[in-house]
């Protein structure tokens, strides 16, 4: 592959009026210099080696004066040829996966890649992907996942490609196929032989792919989001990668990354949505909602999925499903059951709720950590606020979860006292305590209390005591309870003793006494 396209680009560098190289000017100085040319002031290395070739340094120069050479060719001519050249032998099966290989590296780098990709190349990408037909494999495997690659990299960096992909229908219908067709169950029973005979790992690996880039298109294009929302069925594929990692007991970091960027194409096609869409039905909605408050209520899916599960169920086009939401994860109940639990349910059960209150308390936390941790650059800590804005969903989703729901806001006005999601306002904001450590810090003030007779005067007669204790004004006492002022000794000491405090009260202690009346 290398050898190929090196001895196409100095075919086209070599030809007049040109665009110089390096090399070429390395040449020109020792022939007017005289003696060897210093080649660790030239980039040859970096021009030579096409991985790390960067477009937006096409004519390679010396870290000293340039020798004159006249010019009248464009700088992106290089790349544009290359690419021309690529489109005619990309079609050879023994050249197909490299040559790919080098498109995909090259379009690491934004700039100049317009120039590189022409409209035969985009579609021989597209091709390659399997997105043009589907009934055959467009290439071997290791091919098909290399266009793979390559189209998701030019898809985001590249105009052309983009409008190439949504330009034909077919491109979105075959990838929303191929995005439900690679689960476990359906792959066994694919008409077409290509995919049925996949072994598990080429197929999951090519199924993550197809995610990918459909998190990449919808990313991209507001009409493309349109047509997929308002599309019967889509639901059934776009979330099939989320399904499948479903009820297993380990999961693997492919599955994982697979059905997260199902979940964030999910978001992207029905974030902008206010109103009710074609496929988001109250049988999809259901579903929808059974799926993520598992992932959401999970142990084992980590912190990034629950994060793009929470952000789905706020999308907007997704209703508040009580029965769903605010029933208990363990419980097996399963879809046919809905109208059932829709009779007999009050919705009281929180833990979707208490879930996604702890996942915003860490992930409010975590932003505070970086506030306090990473210089600013410029005055602004933009990973603190990337983070910080990742949280709009988390409250989007418990607003609109109380606006439907009467239980919800109850609870939601309890826990958020504390838990500590909005300790970052304040110096006096509750804090959740283990129960442990509040009875050590009892413990502490009573035995201090014990030890305080050493410095504390000693009383040799009887005395009693009266106890005052502080309520509200709507508190019912015992009835013989009497009414007093505060009991305060005059020019009296003060001992400062421990103080201990729960996740509501806190109490300070300390011993009041005057030696002489």
């Amino acid at each position: 592959m290398n050898r190929l396209v090196v001895i196409s680009a100095r075919r086209m560098a070599s030809a007049a009026p040109k665009t110089s190289t390096g090399i070429e000017h390395a040449e020109k100085a020792k022939q007017v210099a005289g003696g060897k040319p210093d080649w660790s002031l030239y980039k040859c290395d970096d021009y030579l080696k096409f991985d790390k070739y960067s477009y937006a340094h096409a004519e390679i120069t010396m870290n000293k004066a340039r020798v004159p050479q006249p010019t009248n060719r464009k700088a992106d001519v290089l790349p544009k040829a290359l690419g021309e050249e690529i489109a005619k032998y990309v079609a050879r099966d023994e050249l197909t996966a490299i040559l790919l290989e080098t498109v995909r590296l090259m379009s690491r780098d934004k700039e100049g890649l317009e120039g590189f990709l022409n409209v035969e190349l985009c579609n021989q990408v597209i091709y390659f992907a399997g997105l043009t037909r589907r009934e055959t494999p467009p290439s071997k495997l290791y091919a098909l996942m290399e266009a793979q690659k390559c189209l998701i990299n030019t898809m985001f960096h590249s105009k052309r490609m983009r409008d190439q992909f949504f330009a034909n229908p077919i491109h979105a219908e075959n990838l929303r196929f191929y995005l439900g067709e690679f689960s476990d169950d359906r792959r066994k029973v694919c008409p077409f032989p290509w995919i049925r005979e996949m072994n598990a790992a080429q197929a999951s690996e090519i199924w993550f792919f197809y995610n990918r880039v459909a998190f990449i298109a919808t990313a991209m294009d507001r009409e493309f989001q349109k047509k997929w929302a308002n599309e019967p069925g889509l639901i059934d594929d776009l979330i099939s990668a989320v399904e499948n990692i479903l009820g297993k007991e380990t999961l693997g970091r492919q599955d994982l990354n697979r059905a997260n960027e199902a979940l964030k194409t999910f978001f992207n096609v029905f974030c902008h949505f206010h109103n009710d869409v074609v496929s988001i039905d109250e049988k999809h909605a259901k579903k929808v909602t059974r799926i993520l408050r598992e992932i959401i209520c999970s142990d084992t899916v980590g912190e990034d999925m629950i994060m793009s599960a929470i952000h789905a169920i706020s999308v907007p086009p997704l209703p508040i499903v009580l029965s769903v939401w605010c029933q208990d994860p363990k419980n097996t109940v399963g879809e046919e059951d809905d109208d059932v639990i829709d009779l007999v349910r009050d919705y009281k059960d929180m833990h979707l709720t208490e879930a996604i209150l702890m996942a915003l308390d860490r992930q409010l936390k975590y932003a505070i950590h970086l506030l306090n941790t990473k210089t600013p650059v410029n005055g602004v800590n933009t990973e603190a606020n990337t983070v910080t804005d990742l949280c709009g969903p988390y409250f989007q989703a418990l607003a609109r979860l109380c606006v439907e729901s009467k239980h919800a806001r109850r609870y939601c006005r309890i826990r958020v006292s504390n838990l500590e999601i909005f300790g970052f306002f304040g110096e006096n904001a509750h804090r959740v305590k283990d129960e442990k450590k509040i009875r050590q810090e009892m413990s502490d003030v009573l035995r201090q209390i014990t030890a305080s007779v050493s410095f504390l005067p000693c009383l040799e007669e009887p005395v009693s005591f009266d106890v005052l204790i502080y309520t509200g004004k709507e508190t019912e006492a015992p009835e013989d309870w009497t009414e007093s002022g505060a009991c305060l000794i005059p020019n009296h000491e003060t001992v400062q003793l421990r103080s201990f405090s729960t996740s509501v009260h806190g109490v300070n202690t300390n011993v009041q006494y005057k030696a002489d009346f």
